[in-house]
């Protein structure tokens, strides 16, 4: 039975500012956003925008076309998806509402560690910072969507608004031990440049743990909620482009993972209960054989003790 998306009640017309929606005919060439060197090709299309890829380095992306404080502030106020984030989530025994990145990153460090300063970039309304203030660590978050950034505020946390580039200018702050972006990394026009100011903004030694959708998810392909198509998502890595990423910002990569099976993916492609438990065999299968993955990358990277010579 072919798996056909379930139609998304809202369009990427009615999320995103109108200027930013179509792009790109087919012919244009773009040069790539992750290693600046050569000039990427129309790969395939996701929603109604184009997504490119790199002839050097294989990374895919696409172009950016709206202001980003501008198509946040719409999202929040128009996205029923970007609407839930703001809410709290409840978390039961079996970590109900808590991300595969958030589980994971407390099963690695169950304890603060170091200083116990934790920057979150990409905080939100501060669901990941209430769970590490619970833990123990010293949480500082940085959001770019003045709606979400003042609810966490008021939640009682400290929240730079703004993006990480304003953050880093903005003077001296004491330096992180751990800095995490838990699904970011897709929404920034400059993934090269967003890494180098994480880098700066992390101790030397420290941690820096990144999330992001994985590109060799069949299932990401076909996701209809306009929220996950560009101009909304503009980076889709693969553990190979991931790590040359935190290298090329100077990063040390430890590790890149992702779940074992796409079922945060899947769940919005194929919408019948019953379909997704009848499908769920063959997808194991295909994992087990190295024809599909996981539907989320995370990475973590050590910032050097000293620059790279």
């Amino acid at each position: 039975m072919p798996l056909t998306p379930k139609p998304c009640a809202a369009q990427s017309r009615d999320v995103c500012p109108a200027e930013a929606l179509e792009y790109a005919p087919t012919s244009r060439r773009l040069l790539c956003s992750l290693c600046h060197s050569a000039e990427g090709y129309p790969y395939r299309k996701l929603g109604i925008n184009w997504v490119y890829r790199c002839p050097a380095c294989a990374f895919l992306y696409a172009p950016a076309t709206c202001e980003p404080t501008r198509l946040y502030a719409e999202l929040y106020d128009n996205s029923p998806t970007y609407q839930q984030l703001l809410a709290p989530r409840v978390h039961g025994k079996r970590k109900r509402g808590m991300a595969y990145c958030e589980a994971w990153f407390f099963r690695r460090f169950p304890k603060p560690f170091g200083t116990g300063r934790l920057l979150e970039v990409g905080c939100g309304s501060g669901n990941f910072l209430e769970l590490a203030a619970k833990k123990g660590w010293q949480v500082v978050g940085v959001e770019i969507a003045p709606r979400a950034a003042r609810i966490a505020q008021e939640r009682g946390f400290d929240v730079f608004v703004g993006s990480l580039q304003e953050y880093v200018a903005s003077g001296p702050k004491p330096l992180a031990t751990v800095t995490t972006a838990f699904e970011v990394l897709e929404h920034v026009p400059d993934p090269a440049m967003f890494l180098r100011d994480i880098a700066s903004a992390t101790a030397p030694g420290g941690l820096v743990i990144a999330s992001t959708p994985n590109a060799r998810d069949p299932f990401m392909w076909r996701d209809p909620r306009p929220e996950t198509h560009p101009p909304v998502h503009l980076c889709f890595f693969t553990a190979k482009t991931l790590q040359r990423a935190l290298l090329n910002a100077g990063l040390q990569p430890r590790e890149i993972r992702t779940n074992f099976l796409p079922r945060g993916s899947m769940r919005q492609v194929v919408r019948q209960r019953w379909l997704r438990n009848l499908l769920r065999l063959p997808v194991v299968v295909l994992r087990l054989a190295g024809l599909l993955d996981g539907n989320q990358l995370v990475a973590i990277a050590r910032r050097p003790l000293k620059p790279a010579a």
